[in-house]
């Protein structure tokens, strides 16, 4: 087998795609990690458990010119939306 010096670009570029199609996540670089907004792991666990309530929370501390009332694939409880309405 010819080693990938010898393959022609195209033939190294579509192997290089194809070994990156295979990863499903990808690390941040370090510079990108550390100026981070969200570092907390307990984020994570808390999305994780109620994404829908998670981004409503995140939502909220967005100014609306108006309000919403869902989110993609799921209804905000009633408790939710008073607060966001006015």
């Amino acid at each position: 087998m010819a080693s990938e010096s010898d393959m022609p670009v195209g033939k190294q570029l579509d192997r290089q795609l194809a070994e990156l199609l295979e990863v499903e996540r990808f690390a941040p670089p370090s510079e990108f990690r550390e100026q981070a907004l969200l570092n907390d792991p307990a984020i994570y666990e808390q999305a994780a458990q109620d994404p829908q309530g998670w981004w409503a929370r995140q939502a909220e501390q967005l100014h609306w010119f108006r309000g919403w009332a869902t989110s993609p694939r799921c209804a905000i409880r009633p408790s939710q939306r008073s607060s966001r309405s006015e």
